[in-house]
C-alpha cells in the first residue's frame, strides 16, 4: 500500500467512483515527468518536474532503518537521525539545517522506518542553490558530540515513554514481536529503554560513517523545479563525497510459523483490544503485494467495506483499523479491534470469519472492480501533495525502484478474483495467526474472565 497507510472512507468524486473503467484517468504519478540521473559517487537523483504551483518538495532518502540496526543496539538509525537536526556543539541553537530551511519559511521533517531513513524539506525553489550544501553536510558531515549525544537521549527517552502509555502501540508492538522474534522486523523502530541507554555516541559515529555515503542515498524532488538546474546544484554540493561500500548483509528470513501464537495480557485499558497478525510478502512479490493491497480495501476501506457492514454496523467492534505496509522483506498484515469485554468471542470470531470468507470464497467481480476503484482513488488521494509523491517514490526506491510508485495502479489492475482467493488462503489462515489480546482488569467479584 502507500507508505502513508490509512483507513480511507470515500466520499466525495462519486463520478469517480461510478465510472465502469478508468484506463483514461491521467496516471497519478506521471512518469513522463520524471527524469534521473546518477553522480559518479553513486548519489541517485530523481525529478518530478511539475510547474505552476511555486513550491518544491525535497526527500533525502538513505537506505538505513531499523532493519539495519545491529540485534544488541535496536534504535540505532532512530537514534542517528535525531542526532541530524542537533547542534554539534549543543549550544540550544537549531541545527544548521534547521535555520537554513525554517528561515526561509519552509518546513523540514524526518522520518525513521524499518527499511530507511528520510529528511523531508518543502521549500521556495529559490532557495534549493543555498540549501543544497547545508544538506549534504547535515547528511555526511554530522557531529556527534558527547553531550550532544546525551540531551538527545533524553528526547528520545521521553518519546519511548509516550510510546510505552499507549495501549494501541503496546498492542501492535506485541504482534510484531510475536511475528518476527529472530527478524529485525520485531523489534522497536525507535528502540528500548535499555538500548538507547546503551547507546554510546562513538557507535553513533560508526553506524553514521557505514551507510551515510552517496552510494546509500537518493535525492528526491517534485514541484517546481527544472530536473537540469536541479542536476548542476546537487553535483556541486554532493559531488565532491567519496563513495564508499556499505558493509552490510540482509539478515537470515525468519523462521516458518508453526502454528498459531496467542498472547493475552491484563492491561489498565476501558475496552478489550484485539490483535491478529500475519505475516505478508514483502515487495519481492509484487503481485501479492498489490493483492493484499486489494484484500486491505475490500475489508477495510469505505463505507461498503466487509469489516464495516458486518463487523462494525452490527456492534460488534467500537472502531477497527486494517493495515498492511508493503517492506522491502515479509511483513505484516495487521487487523486490530476495540470492543466491550462480553463481546471480545463474538468479535474475534466475526473478524476471523471475513477472513476465511475470502480464502473460501473470494471476491466477485464487482466487488474487485469496486476496490480497484477505491485503491485507486485512495492511492491518488495520498499523493496530492507534492511532499506526498517524494514520499512515495523515496519510499519504493528504499525498498526497490521509483518506478513501482509509477506502475502501481497498472499492477493492480492486473489482480484477479483467483489472486485474491489465493493470497488470502497462504497468508490469512488461522493456523498463521498471532493473536493478541489486552484486556481490562476483571470487576471485583466476578470470579473469571471473558
Amino acid at each position: 500500500m502507500s507508505p502513508r497507510p490509512r483507513r480511507v472512507v470515500i466520499v466525495v468524486l462519486a463520478a469517480w467512483l461510478l465510472a465502469p473503467t478508468y484506463g483514461w484517468c491521467a496516471p497519478i504519478l506521471d512518469g513522463s515527468h520524471i527524469r534521473e540521473h546518477t553522480l559518479a559517487n553513486g548519489l541517485h537523483i530523481i525529478v518530478k518536474e511539475e510547474r505552476g504551483w511555486g513550491v518544491v518538495a525535497t526527500s533525502a532518502c538513505i537506505r538505513c532503518g531499523s532493519l539495519y540496526d545491529p540485534a544488541d543496539t535496536p534504535g540505532l538509525a532512530h537514534f542517528v537521525e535525531h542526532m541530524l537536526f542537533r547542534n554539534g556543539e549543543d549550544n540550544g541553537e537549531p541545527s544548521a539545517l534547521v535555520a537554513a530551511v525554517e528561515g526561509r519559511g519552509g518546513q523540514l521533517n524526518a522520518e525513521t522506518n524499518r527499511d530507511s531513513t528520510m529528511v523531508q524539506m518543502v521549500t521556495n525553489p529559490q532557495a534549493l542553490p543555498d540549501l543544497w550544501p547545508v544538506l549534504a553536510r547535515t547528511l555526511f558531515e554530522a557531529t556527534f558530540a558527547d553531550n550532544a549525544v546525551d540531551q538527545e537521549r533524553k528526547v528520545i527517552a521521553q518519546e519511548i515513554a509516550e510510546r510505552e502509555g499507549d495501549a494501541y502501540a503496546a498492542l501492535t508492538t506485541a504482534v510484531w514481536e510475536a511475528a518476527y522474534p529472530h527478524h529485525p522486523y520485531g523489534r522497536i523502530i525507535g528502540g528500548t529503554r535499555e538500548s538507547v541507554e546503551r547507546i554510546k555516541a562513538e557507535q553513533l559515529r560508526a553506524y553514521h560513517a557505514q551507510f551515510y555515503v552517496p552510494n546509500n542515498v537518493a535525492i528526491v524532488l517534485a514541484g517546481d523545479v527544472a530536473a537540469s538546474e536541479a542536476f548542476t546544484q546537487i553535483q556541486q554540493a554532493f559531488g565532491k563525497y567519496a563513495q564508499k561500500p556499505v558493509t552490510w548483509s540482509p539478515p537470515e528470513p525468519e523462521p516458518a510459523l508453526e502454528g498459531p501464537k496467542t498472547d493475552a495480557q491484563t492491561r489498565e485499558v476501558n475496552l478489550t483490544l484485539v490483535g491478529m497478525g500475519f505475516r505478508a510478502p514483502g515487495i519481492a512479490r509484487k503481485r501479492d503485494v498489490c493483492a493484499m493491497d486489494l484484500i486491505y480495501t475490500v475489508l477495510s476501506d469505505g463505507r461498503k467495506a466487509r469489516l464495516t457492514t458486518e463487523v462494525e454496523q452490527k456492534g460488534l467492534v467500537n472502531a477497527f483499523d486494517f493495515q498492511f505496509l508493503t517492506q522491502r522483506e515479509d511483513g505484516l498484515v495487521l487487523l486490530t479491534a476495540a470492543t466491550t469485554p462480553d463481546k471480545e468471542l463474538e468479535a474475534r470470531a466475526a473478524l476471523a470469519e471475513q477472513l476465511q470468507r475470502l480464502a473460501t470464497e473470494g471476491v466477485t467481480g464487482e466487488e474487485l472492480e469496486r476496490s480497484k476503484r477505491v485503491l485507486r482513488n485512495s492511492y491518488a488521494f495520498s499523493n496530492e501533495a507534492y511532499s506526498d509523491q517524494v514520499g512515495s517514490l523515496g519510499f519504493y526506491e528504499m525498498i526497490d525502484t521509483y518506478r513501482f510508485a509509477i506502475d502501481y495502479i497498472d499492477a493492480v489492475n492486473q489482480v484477479t478474483a483467483e489472486d485474491i482467493k489465493r493470497v488470502a488462503a497462504e497468508y490469512l489462515s488461522s493456523d498463521k495467526m498471532i493473536l493478541v489480546i489486552l484486556r481490562p482488569p476483571a470487576p471485583r467479584g466476578s470470579g473469571h474472565e471473558v
